[in-house]
């Protein structure tokens, strides 16, 4: 019998937690849009970032946007990603090359990603990528936390829909990793392994088998290293 540790039984416990969304607050003129027609999505360089729960704002900066496509025959758009993190972008050293900037972003201590779905995706579609993901990057997908945190990723990701990820570390040096939508309670962990990993997913290792998957990262990470 597998015996879990009390840290990743408290962090299967947060999971599905009451709390709601944290505010995502533009701050200027839109960049540019991504998306089209009734889903074009407004690309902001600065936010302010309000976690729920929390009476003070943390500024964030953009590193970049793009749409995740998937090509069959023709490109398919999956979803509009942007991606904000804490750490000013002009202290991010370009000259250090592509994986040293992905490293920086993971590393911020407060990251997030926004997410609009340009088509329907099932649960099911969306589950299979990041575990994909996750072994691309060696990531155990079986681990008890993670396991419970993707089960708790159940609901249809229909058109239009707007995820927020948001990773950071509270007040008390605990790791969180925080998927909100609209209306609807939080998925939560407070698991620090789990909260480091799941930004693996866009700023990891990639799968050579997917021919998209490496310009959509570089997308996300065109405003670093300028």
């Amino acid at each position: 019998m597998k015996v879990v540790s009390l840290m990743a039984f408290l962090a299967i416990l947060s999971l599905g937690s009451l709390a709601h969304a944290s505010t995502v607050t533009p701050r200027g003129q839109a960049l540019e849009t991504i998306g089209s027609g009734s889903l074009s999505v407004p690309v902001y360089r600065n936010v302010d970032l309000t976690i729920e729960g929390s009476t003070k704002s943390v500024p964030l900066f953009l590193t970049g946007d793009g749409e995740r496509v998937e090509t069959i025959i023709f490109d398919i758009p999956l979803y509009a990603g942007i991606s904000y993190i804490s750490v000013d972008p002009a202290t991010i050293d370009g000259s250090q090359g592509r994986d040293k900037i992905l490293s920086a972003v993971m590393a911020s201590p407060i990251k997030v990603i926004e997410l609009t779905m340009l088509n329907d995706l099932t649960a099911l579609q969306i589950r299979t990528a990041f575990k994909d993901a996750f072994r691309v990057n060696g990531v155990d997908v079986n681990a008890p936390v993670l396991s419970a945190f993707l089960n708790k990723i159940n609901f249809p990701f229909s058109r239009g829909l707007k995820l927020t990820i948001v990773g950071y570390i509270d007040d008390r040096g605990t790791t969180i990793v925080r998927v909100e939508r609209p209306g609807e309670p939080a998925i939560i962990s407070i698991d620090s392994q789990l909260s480091n990993d799941f930004w693996k997913v866009w700023f990891g290792k990639t799968d050579t088998s997917d021919v998209n998957i490496g310009g959509f990262q570089d997308m996300l990470i065109k405003e670093l290293g300028k």
